[in-house]
């Protein structure tokens, strides 16, 4: 079953050179051949249909379909030769809550593909399609999943500075205070 019929957020197929073309939705979803580029496919892991897809899809380890499926959020990484999987904590990314509330990103990257997916729009996902869409040049699997785990770590850097900034904020108003 390589056609889930929902359940896929998006797909690009990369070239050989690192530029990106969205994959349509009812395409088959295969990695590319070594050497000619790489496939990246973002799932919703709360529709049924994409989790039966990732279950019989022959192309991901069977380690890497549990952890894909897997109900727990914690983060994890995990390989074998030829592959990487695990979690990792994304902030969610959602228009109607002002909020840095973390939830898990799932992936798993091999010769050919990154898959990711999630049960929470992520902002991670959303800013590293955002610079695909833009042109932006992507090496391989590998290098896309760097600039996903780059987003992460600019949310955390945001915050800390946010949160620096109250508590120098609260710590005048305290200051002013004090006889």
């Amino acid at each position: 079953m390589a056609r889930p019929a929902s359940g896929v957020i998006w797909a690009y197929r990369f070239d050989g050179e690192g530029r990106a073309r969205p994959v349509p939705l009812d395409d088959t979803i295969v990695p590319t051949a070594p050497g000619e580029g790489f496939l990246w496919v973002h799932l919703d892991f709360v529709n049924r249909l994409a989790r039966d897809w990732v279950n019989c899809v022959g192309w991901l380890g069977q380690d890497a379909r549990r952890l894909l499926l897997s109900a727990d959020d914690y983060p994890a990484l995990e390989y074998d030769t030829q592959s990487v999987w695990g979690r990792f904590s994304d902030t969610l990314q959602d228009p109607d809550e002002d909020s840095d509330r973390t939830v898990p990103m799932r992936f798993a990257f091999g010769p050919g593909y990154l898959v990711s997916g999630r049960r929470h729009p992520v902002r991670a996902a959303a800013l590293t399609r955002k610079k695909v869409d833009g042109g932006q040049v992507v090496g391989g699997p590998v290098a896309l999943f760097e600039m996903m785990i780059d987003q992460v770590l600019r949310a955390v850097a945001e915050t800390l500075r946010a949160s620096r900034a109250e508590a120098d904020s609260i710590e005048d108003r305290v200051l002013d205070e004090s006889p």
